[in-house]
């Protein structure tokens, strides 16, 4: 019986692994056009809502969104 479970939760990990992977893609892809209008932050907000179960991943990526933004801009 514990065997059973550690497969499930190892399917569950992988699993978990890929769909991580394409939510930081998909945010990589969000930060990467949102702009400075009303619908785009309403867009990227109402995404960030409606995925707040990732909102640790979700924070990173906008941190590291933000250093790169300001490191650019201050290279400039």
């Amino acid at each position: 019986m514990a065997a059973g479970g550690g497969g499930g939760s190892s399917k569950a990990s992988s699993s978990s692994a890929s769909s991580a992977g394409a939510l930081e893609s998909s945010l990589d892809r969000k930060f990467q056009s949102v702009t400075n209008t009303m619908e785009s932050i309403q867009g990227l907000s109402s995404w960030c809502i409606e995925n707040k179960k990732h909102h640790s991943t979700i924070v990173y990526h906008w941190m590291k969104w933000l250093r790169r933004w300001i490191h650019l801009s201050l290279s400039l």
